[in-house]
C-alpha cells in the first residue's frame, strides 16, 4: 500500500494535466510514484510532480479515467488536504473507500540512492555499476542516467573522429571509458551509505 497527503490544488493540476487534450483517456493508464516528500504522475508523453507529504512510499498504475474521478471524489471533503491510500484494486480517500479493479501497486525498495543534484554526469554514469536499473529508476534517477549517458556517447563519438587517424577504435575508446567509469564507483562506493548500497552489478 502507498499512503500520502495532497492538497486538493495540487491533485487538480495532475488530473488536468494528465487527461488535457486526451479523447481517449480510458484506454490510458497512470503510473505514480509517492517517493520520499513527492509524487510523481506519468502518462505517456506527459508528467507531473508535486510535493507530498508520503508515509508509506511505492509505485502504482491504475486508468488515467479514474484520476478526474478521484479529483472530485477529493473535492467532496472541502479545500483541505486529502490523504490518499493505495493497493491493489483498491483506492481510500480520508474515509471513502473506492475498489477499482484496474489498480495495481508495488513497493520500492529500500535502497535509495542519495546522490546531490549538481553531481557531475561520471558520477551519475557510475551509479550503473552500483546500483540496479530498478533502484535507480526507484530514486528518480532514470532521465538524468540517460541525459549523462547521451553525453558519454557524444564524447565517446567526438574522440573517435579525431583518434580514427591514429588507428584507435571507437571500440577501444568505449572500453577505456568504460574502465574509468567503473573505476570511479569503486572510489564513490565509499562516499554513499552501506545500507542504501545495493553490492549488485547492473
Amino acid at each position: 500500500m502507498i499512503d500520502f497527503e495532497i492538497t486538493q490544488d495540487d491533485l487538480a493540476k495532475a488530473s488536468r494535466q494528465m487527461t488535457k487534450a486526451r479523447t481517449d483517456s480510458e484506454k490510458d493508464e497512470v503510473d505514480l510514484t509517492c517517493y520520499r516528500e513527492t509524487l510523481k504522475f506519468v502518462v505517456t508523453g506527459r508528467e507531473f510532480t508535486c510535493p507530498a507529504n508520503v508515509e508509506s512510499r511505492g509505485m502504482a498504475r491504475f486508468p488515467l479515467a479514474i484520476l478526474p474521478k478521484l479529483r472530485k471524489v477529493a473535492s467532496s471533503f472541502g479545500d483541505g488536504a486529502v490523504r490518499i491510500r493505495i493497493e491493489d484494486g483498491r483506492i481510500r480517500v480520508n474515509s471513502m473507500s473506492i475498489s477499482i479493479p484496474g489498480i495495481t501497486t508495488r513497493q520500492m525498495s529500500d535502497r535509495a540512492i542519495d546522490i546531490p543534484d549538481d553531481a557531475p554526469a561520471r558520477d551519475i554514469l557510475a551509479l550503473n555499476y552500483l546500483f540496479t536499473k530498478a533502484e535507480i529508476a526507484e530514486s528518480d534517477l532514470t532521465a538524468r542516467f540517460l541525459a549523462a549517458n547521451s553525453q558519454r556517447i557524444k564524447a565517446i563519438d567526438s574522440a573517435a573522429d579525431t583518434l580514427d587517424a591514429l588507428g584507435v577504435t571507437r571500440g577501444q575508446i568505449e572500453s577505456l571509458v568504460n574502465m574509468a567509469l567503473e573505476s570511479h564507483a569503486d572510489k564513490l562506493r565509499a562516499m554513499l551509505k552501506p545500507t542504501l548500497m545495493s553490492e549488485r552489478p547492473n
